[in-house]
């Protein structure tokens, strides 16, 4: 064997490792306990690489205080003051205080404004995050919401501001209830007379003469 077929072999190997290792850690891994049914996680929640900003903020107070919010490649979005301890704005006192983990899981403010009190001196801890499970919820939530705002904002959401458009009434005859208006009744969707008022006329001078909505019925 040549030294450039060893060389080629040697590409090839590593790869197809690194195919395999990004194979493996495409979602998290966990083990089952099958008595429990709880998840043991084999590999963090979070592990890329947060995008961290620096955050300027004024305290009620007048202070100004550096704050860090780490953005994850997961979903997951945090708030820390230098660089350790978990923080949160308090909804009650308007402050950005030291946050912990509170007995449902999620983070809670504990009252202790980030700039009046050393955390050593309050039991504030490292790193303090949610629970794994609140994590997870985040980040689908996270994840929900994208895929809504990537479907709302899709280009055949969106009515034409101009030109001729379609519309279609269809009516519906309840068990309990007669109907209210007559399949023929077409004056208060079509009619773009100057006297008339109509949906298609309502459209037509809102949109400056530019867009002319008529509707299409059906039972």
């Amino acid at each position: 064997m040549t030294k450039s077929e060893r060389v080629t072999i040697t590409i090839i190997t590593v790869m197809l490792i690194m195919l395999c290792l990004s194979n493996l850690f495409a979602s998290r891994q966990y083990e089952l306990n099958v008595d429990t049914g709880e998840k043991i996680y084999t590999r963090p929640l979070l592990d890329s690489t947060p995008v961290w900003i620096d955050l300027d903020i004024v305290q009620p107070d007048g202070v100004e205080v550096s704050i860090i919010k780490s953005v994850y490649r997961e979903g997951y979005t945090e708030y820390v003051y230098k660089r350790n301890f978990a923080v949160m704005l308090d909804s009650l006192s308007g402050y950005w205080c030291y946050a912990k983990q509170g007995e449902d899981g999620w983070l809670e403010s504990t009252g202790y404004p980030i700039h009046l009190h050393n955390p050593a001196n309050i039991g504030i801890i490292f790193f303090e995050r949610p629970t794994d499970e609140r994590i997870e919820e985040l980040i689908q939530r996270s994840r929900n919401e994208e895929s809504q705002s990537k479907y709302f904002n899709a280009p055949w959401i969106k009515m034409p501001s101009i030109g001729d458009i379609q519309s279609l009434v269809i009516y519906i005859i309840l068990a309990d209830q007669n109907p209210t208006t007559s399949f023929n009744d077409n004056g208060f969707f079509n009619g773009n007379n100057s006297n008339s008022s109509s949906i298609q006329r309502y459209y037509y001078e809102t949109s400056i003469q530019n867009l002319n909505l008529s509707a299409k019925h059906y039972a």
